[in-house]
């Protein structure tokens, strides 16, 4: 009974600590290894607190909010911007399909903004629905990789993460270690 009791505390552990350490399924469309900012994080929540994110505590981070939507904007601002990440979250108020049109509605959107597409896909998160898109083009003189994932919440609400990689050197690097701060993301209950 005593060994029965250890194997299932043993097992607990073990369980705990693998499920702190899992990779966001994206993360695998990426090939993405073990890329992560090694920065002290503190929570962030948005304005409405209907999201939150661990972040780099060194990270310039500022919050903005409408009727229709919270947004989270952060960025490494030591940086050069052809060396940082920027992130820019948001809960959006508004139902959301992840169905044809909308896949149509945001290649035209992307086409406009004068970028290309390098990949898109389904790519889940936790129990909801999710749909992103990779594209690259130039700003501001310079070249640049964006990166849109859309969460359907299902409660007439989507969670948008936006993130632009300026520059051409380490942007699969660090479009990894974004997604790695992804881990940490909780979508609040409304």
């Amino acid at each position: 009974m005593k060994n029965l009791l250890s194997f299932w505390i043993a097992l607990m552990l073990i369980t705990a600590l693998s499920s702190c350490h899992q990779k966001l399924a994206i993360t695998k469309e990426f090939s993405c290894q073990n890329q992560k900012i090694s920065a002290p994080k503190e929570t962030v929540s948005d304005f409405k607190k209907t999201f939150s994110l661990d972040l780099p505590k060194h990270w310039n981070t500022k919050l903005y909010y409408d009727t229709k939507q919270s947004e989270l904007f952060s960025a490494d601002t030591l940086k050069s911007i052809n060396e940082t990440i920027i992130i820019n979250a948001s809960m959006v108020e508004e139902s959301l399909t992840l169905d044809d049109s909308f896949k149509n509605r945001l290649e035209q959107a992307i086409k406009s903004g004068g970028l290309t597409t390098l990949k898109t896909g389904s790519a889940d998160f936790k129990s909801y629905k999710g749909y992103y898109h990779l594209g690259e083009g130039v700003d501001k003189n310079m070249p640049i990789r964006v990166f849109q994932w859309y969460i359907d919440c299902k409660d007439n609400r989507y969670f948008r993460l936006k993130i632009d990689i300026y520059g051409d050197e380490n942007t699969d690097t660090k479009l990894c270690q974004a997604l790695s701060l992804m881990r940490t993301l909780n979508i609040n209950k409304q």
